[in-house]
């Protein structure tokens, strides 16, 4: 649905995002960073293994976290398509009861890990779509509990206004998950889902599978 077409086109080049980023983003301090073909791009310095969750990306968000923003359907995994495998990365999605209009997801960016040029691995892909002018829209956030991960909003500042915003999560130096948050009705509530879903995301990821 509309989170495929806010995700996949990150395989070209970047993705959508959105929410009212500027006034609701919590900004970083100054990451350690590595000088690159992308600028400097933060690094990861304790990689988390997103394999046990290849296979299950749904088990990434736990249902009280999504009974914040409202009354969720079951997620809906996708692993074995070739979007799964070739473009987007292993994912789930989650729908509103009775407003689709309103959904959340996360994506666990294998393709670009296994295809991509080595700068543009992880969060260098993000940074360098922002510098070719592919995306006009990136803003460093810290994820509430979890400084030691950097993360980014990324995306078209128009569909940012809209409500739909995608945050990507650097995991490793040459990986990242990427939570979204679709909600048009109530723009500038999306990019703080955003976080707190990539929030619940990282504390699973360290505890392993």
């Amino acid at each position: 649905m509309s989170e495929i077409l806010l995700i996949a086109s990150f395989g070209a080049a970047l993705s959508s995002c959105s929410g009212s980023t500027v006034d609701d983003a919590v900004p970083t301090g100054s990451p350690t960073s590595q000088q690159g073909g992308t600028g400097e791009v933060p690094q990861v310095a304790n990689p988390l293994d997103a394999t046990p969750f290849l296979k299950n990306p749904c088990a990434l968000i736990d249902d009280q976290t999504l009974s914040q923003f409202g009354d969720f359907t079951e997620g809906e995994p996708d692993v074995d398509s070739n979007h799964a495998q070739k473009l987007i990365g292993p994912r789930c999605s989650w729908y509103m009861k009775e407003d689709y209009s309103r959904s959340a997801g996360v994506v666990i960016d294998t393709p670009h890990q296994k295809y991509a040029d080595p700068e543009l691995r992880g969060l260098g892909g993000v940074y360098a779509s922002k510098e070719s002018g592919t995306i006009d829209f990136l803003q460093a956030v810290e994820i509430a509990g979890h400084p030691d991960y950097p993360a980014v909003i990324a995306g078209d500042r128009e569909e940012i206004s809209r409500g739909r915003c995608v945050v990507y999560v650097g995991i490793a130096n040459d990986l990242t998950i990427k939570t979204s948050f679709d909600d048009e009705q109530n723009p500038s509530q999306a990019c703080p889902a955003a976080q707190k879903i990539a929030s619940a995301a990282l504390e699973t990821l360290k505890q392993g599978g």
